[in-house]
């Protein structure tokens, strides 16, 4: 089986570094980004602010684990809450993170989808091996065994 970081360095140069979403962020789009997540306009983000910014980040298609293990890791403080510091440290990150993380799973997908061609490919190869002996054997004078 072919590991991530096997899968990285074979296409590495293939992976885009960040999340098209990512590129567009600069620190008032980040700014607009928060407020907009800040629900009851306390400056923070609640956990559950920040999962749902995470869960409906456009091009981000994370399971609700990935959601809530981003969010507990852009928590720095460890209070449950994201402040604008550490949303700014973190969004970008994570989002990059996941991106590549994804692009990652399809090469994977990618690589064992091939694999398995191939496997199916040699087992057709060695039944018509097989089966052209038996059909070498029950031909008739003309060589053919569909006279």
């Amino acid at each position: 089986m072919v590991s991530k970081q096997k899968l990285f360095e074979k296409y590495k140069d293939s992976i885009a570094p960040q999340h098209p979403v990512a590129v567009e962020l600069d620190e008032m789009e980040l700014f607009r980004t928060f407020k907009k997540y800040d629900r009851n306009m306390n400056g923070i983000l609640e956990f559950s602010e920040y999962t749902q910014c995470l869960s409906e980040c456009p091009g981000l298609e994370l399971t609700k684990q990935e959601i809530i293990t981003s969010a507990l890791a852009a928590d720095i403080s460890g209070d449950g809450k994201i402040d604008f510091e550490e949303f700014m440290k973190h969004f970008k990150d994570i989002i990059n993170m996941q991106h590549m993380n994804q692009q990652l799973q399809d090469k994977l997908d990618e690589e064992h989808a091939r694999s398995q061609r191939e496997q199916n490919a040699a087992a057709v190869l060695a039944n018509l091996n097989t089966d052209g002996k038996d059909a070498k054997a029950s031909a008739g004078p003309s060589g053919s065994a569909f006279q």
